[in-house]
């Protein structure tokens, strides 16, 4: 079976199969609307939590700890990240005004592996993958810390939570006891499977998020010429749509703006970066090509 884009991203199957290359000086390129944005940055052995208002021109580090700091979230409004990091030991979860200058509050602890955090959309709950026991599962604690909420599903490992704007629904990848292919899926508020979604012959489907009026959600699939990104309809019906291809490891995308603009982070020979991809006119940009950013978060200025 094959999987066709809708009309509007017909564009999209004229792109050329390459990485995204940086846009010449002076050239036009989709830009981030004003926001804040927020990214781990790796340099040397040392990985830390950054914020920026400008697009990462300038940015801020709120970690700034010898520990591995990953996957920083923005609270719905924009005045604290969650993050994962390893300076407790095991991998647990930090929350920190973006402000910085101040230490972070810790909102697990113990022999469990705690990560991948998102916010609940009230931004009173943080939902994670946490591994605790046999398998990885969905789970909730309050945004001050105490105790955690194990969610599911039942019978999958669960990784790479998010909530959508309505806080009704939570997003993840998904793989059943037994097999080897991960899968989109989607839960209710208390963790129970409404639907499980792959893109055609793909093994792995990774990393969703919702598209902005949620009526989608977003993934990235491999391929074999990389990942591309993909989205399936939040009823479950039909089948999931192709929205780019063009070659290259690409993760996390992200729905900006009036939501034509996906931000996402790209493998390169160098590292990973950040990059914008217009969907529908193909244009794109590279935010920044000289450092080692992934797990970008945007939060729009409100106006």
């Amino acid at each position: 079976m094959t999987f066709r884009s809708p009309a509007p991203l017909a564009p999209l199957l004229a792109l050329a199969s390459c990485l995204l290359t940086p846009l010449a000086a002076g050239a036009a390129g989709p830009k981030l609307p004003a926001g804040l944005l927020a990214y781990h940055e790796k340099a040397g052995s040392q990985t830390d939590i950054f914020v920026s208002a400008d697009g990462g021109v300038t940015a801020r580090n709120l970690s700034l700890h010898p520990a591995e700091d990953l996957a920083p979230r923005l609270s719905p409004d924009g005045a604290s990240v969650v993050y994962q990091s390893t300076r407790a030991g095991k991998s647990h979860l930090f929350v920190v005004g973006v402000s910085g200058g101040i230490t972070p509050t810790q909102l697990t602890s113990g022999p469990t592996i705690d990560q991948a955090p998102c916010w609940s959309a009230d931004g009173r709950t943080i939902y994670f993958e946490s591994h605790r026991g046999t398998a990885w599962q969905i789970c909730k604690v309050g945004v001050l810390g105490g105790d955690v909420t194990m969610l599911g599903p039942a019978g999958h490992d669960a990784l790479a939570p998010r909530v959508s704007p309505d806080g009704t629904r939570i997003a993840c990848q998904l793989r059943k006891e037994g097999s080897e292919v991960w899968r989109v899926g989607l839960l209710d508020g208390e963790g129970k499977l409404i639907w499980e979604a792959a893109a055609e012959t793909s093994e792995f489907n990774e990393t969703p998020s919702f598209s902005a009026d949620a009526k989608d959600v977003l993934f990235a699939a491999s391929g074999p010429d990389g990942y591309q990104f993909w989205s399936m309809a939040t009823t479950g019906k039909g089948q999931p749509r192709q929205l780019t291809r063009f070659a290259g490891w690409k993760l996390h995308p992200l729905a900006v703006g009036s939501g034509n603009l996906l931000l996402f982070d790209e493998k390169t020979p160098a590292g990973w970066r950040l990059c914008l991809f217009d969907l529908s006119t193909g244009g794109h940009a590279v935010l920044d090509s000289a450092h080692d950013r992934f797990q970008p978060d945007f939060r729009a200025t409100e106006r």
